[in-house]
């Protein structure tokens, strides 16, 4: 018996010599992992604060949303009601004079969006609620991942359009959808970063940021800290290293209605953004850097709406070369979707359903395009989401979080990728 005893202890003592013996080593592997959020494109598409004796201000204000999205050519006709009560506008409806059953039905609350439907068979293009419920729990997950970095992200990514223009305002101070998003979204992060980083927050900027904000006032003066990362309204691509990985953030710039997909920057242009990429890439590739992470807005690979950057204006082939040695994952916006492609080994998510107005028609990609992996060619529906990352020594996984209001199940979670 003392013998058999004498066995057990010395059996329970070499089990506690292991445990402690394993436990630095898996602590230290769950320490080098950490996830951070990817969403974008989650504007409302106007703020009007009209009431029924402010018509006049109301028409500059329409004429200058015309203007931007088709052009001084097309001809839009608009109706609009008041609300009898309040004097408020409470809904507008506006269509192409040639294509009227085109049209786009926006019913407000608050002065803001609440609902949007568009012809012919009123489809529902936007809930308000889908962008609350982005806001809502990408806030909650971060808060997590401030409190304990295992649990959730540490911060999210932005991949544009982020306001809707600055004819009512540029600064944080001035705009309303500046102003908005702040309150809503950006102060209600934990305050601080990451261990080395100045936010929680990193965007590229969108189309919209520039729509009559030419030097990013209202960008610049909501998320104060980019310039220490390098980004000014003269140089609009910076990069940051974080856990072993690179993130890397270009500009496409302005949208020009005739050519909404081109690549409009300036600050700087497409040849010097592509030096710089390849510079950065080349850099991490002997630096020995895992990963990298490249944010832009207008996407590289698409098949809804205006489609994807043009083979001369894409960073595709410049990042291509470094495919074989680096894992490289694309984040896009623009158009208002989620898509997923693979290409010579590169990651590329189009991720704009975080609360702007939706389009849910896909065109026909020609015979050789990449194969779209989210839809897969079945029916798209109203899609709100965000993406979550998650990199750790054992590879990267991929989530996206979705809310589908007319779905049997509202909220999903699918993963994506998996390394």
């Amino acid at each position: 018996m003392k013998r058999i005893l004498s066995d057990f202890f010395r059996l329970l003592l070499l089990s506690i010599l292991i445990c402690f013996y394993f436990i630095p080593a898996a602590a230290a592997e769950q320490d080098d992992s950490f996830s951070f959020v990817v969403f974008g494109d989650n504007r409302l598409p106007g703020y009007l604060p009209y009431t029924s004796d402010q018509l006049d201000e109301a028409e500059k204000c329409f004429e200058q949303m015309k203007l931007y999205a088709f052009g001084p050519d097309l001809a839009v006709d608009t109706e609009i009601s008041f609300d009898p009560d309040t004097g408020k506008l409470d809904w507008i409806k506006y269509w192409p004079r040639v294509a009227p059953e085109k049209y786009r039905l926006v019913f407000l609350k608050n002065s803001w969006p609440r609902l949007i439907v568009q012809g012919p068979q009123a489809d529902v293009a936007l809930r308000s609620e889908g962008q609350a419920w982005v806001y809502s729990e990408i806030i909650a997950e971060i808060e997590k991942g401030a409190k304990d970095p295992l649990s959730g992200p540490s911060f999210c990514l932005n991949t544009g359009d982020m306001t809707y223009f600055g004819y009512q305002g540029k600064s944080r101070d001035e705009s309303p959808y500046w102003r908005d998003f702040y309150e809503r979204f950006l102060s209600k992060l934990p305050a601080g970063g990451p261990e080395g980083l100045p936010g929680r927050f990193f965007p590229a900027p969108g189309n919209h940021e520039t729509w009559l904000d030419e030097n990013l006032e209202g960008l610049l003066s909501t998320v104060p800290y980019l310039p220490q990362m390098g980004f000014t309204a003269e140089h609009r691509v910076y990069k940051f290293d974080y856990g072993g990985c690179r993130f890397i953030f270009l500009d496409t710039g302005d949208m020009d209605y005739r050519n909404p997909s081109d690549w409009g920057s300036k600050h700087p242009d497409f040849q010097a953004q592509m030096a710089i990429l390849t510079e950065w890439l080349q850099e991490a590739k002997e630096e020995g850097t895992d990963q990298v992470f490249v944010t832009f807005h207008n996407p590289a690979f698409c098949i809804s709406g205006s489609g994807p950057l043009p083979s001369d204006e894409n960073p595709h082939p410049y990042l291509k070369p470094f495919a074989s040695e680096l894992k490289i994952t694309v984040f896009n916006g623009h158009i208002h979707t989620t898509e997923v492609y693979q290409v010579d080994g590169i990651r590329y998510l189009v991720l704009g359903a975080g609360g702007g107005e939706q389009g849910h028609q896909a065109n026909i990609p020609r015979t050789d395009y990449p194969e779209e992996l989210y839809w897969k060619g079945e029916p798209r529906v109203e899609d709100y989401n965000y993406l979550r990352v998650q990199v750790s020594d054992k590879g990267t996984r991929m989530w996206l979080r979705r809310y589908r209001p007319r779905a049997d199940t509202a909220v999903e979670e699918v993963e994506l990728y998996q390394e």
